[in-house]
């Protein structure tokens, strides 16, 4: 079943991409990040309310319901990523053209200031 189901009411992710695939599509989160940049986007997730966060270390039955239930049932989660879900559908420039548009300054200001070269 994709995200963008539309009986699907709860994303459990860990990683970047399902996150924002469930922002675009406005769907709540359980978040149990494993390493990396993933408790850092936990973190940023869970303050703005549109998440909760699983420890994978302290994992139990109790604790996977405890975060369905809330996540479910706790309309808190939803109203903000509605929110959250307009804010990053509403940017001037589509990710696709800020992908060409930055693939396309670098090629042209291979010295910019926005290109940072990979220290060796």
């Amino acid at each position: 079943m994709s995200i963008a189901h539309k009986n699907v009411r709860v994303v459990w992710t860990h990683g970047l991409l399902s996150a924002q695939e469930a922002i675009w599509k406005g769907i709540p989160m359980i978040v149990m990040p494993f390493f990396g940049d993933q408790k850092f986007n936990t973190r940023i997730l869970v303050a703005k309310g549109v998440g909760i966060y699983l420890d994978i270390k302290t994992l139990s039955t109790q604790s996977i319901l405890h975060a369905v239930k809330e996540v479910l049932y706790n309309e808190s989660y939803m109203r903000n990523m509605k929110q959250l879900s307009s804010e990053f559908r509403g940017r001037p420039i589509s990710p696709l053209d800020l992908a060409v548009w930055s693939i396309e300054y670098t090629v042209r200001h291979p010295n910019g200031t926005l290109v940072m070269p990979l220290k060796s």
